[in-house]
């Protein structure tokens, strides 16, 4: 269980979360070798930046 001392990491990691999930909605997942970027499907060569492990960047095209 994280305590107040790792409140602003989790709550980093609940914003790539959120992110995640709305760019999947959008059929944009993590790059096949490459987990900083979404591509369409997964693989396709249309690119977004992804935001770090604590929700912090991403977006605009890559």
């Amino acid at each position: 269980m994280t305590g107040y001392d790792d409140i602003s990491t989790t709550i980093g990691q609940m914003k790539r979360a959120a992110i995640d999930c709305w760019m999947a909605g959008q059929s944009f997942y993590p790059n096949w070798g490459n987990d900083k970027i979404y591509s369409k499907w997964g693989w396709m060569l249309n690119f977004y930046h992804r935001p770090d492990e604590n929700g912090n960047g991403g977006g605009g095209p890559a």
